[in-house]
């Protein structure tokens, strides 16, 4: 997904407005924030299936260590 796409046109307000819902729950704040990047970075492409494999276990790698 491209910054200047009309897919994130809307993907944008939808998560800014669903962060500001959720912001009185750290945890699911966080949640939302990592699903979103997850989407924002698989968003279709050629590279998204590499990006996917690498995104989502450094990221949940990187949760474990800073607990």
């Amino acid at each position: 997904m491209l910054f200047n796409s009309i897919d994130f046109a809307i993907f944008f307000p939808i998560v800014f407005v669903l962060y500001w819902l959720v912001s009185k729950n750290l945890i699911l704040r966080n949640v939302l924030i990592l699903v979103s990047s997850y989407v924002f970075y698989g968003w279709e492409g050629k590279t998204s299936q590499k990006t996917e494999v690498y995104i989502i276990p450094s990221s949940l790698t990187l949760e474990e260590v800073i607990q």
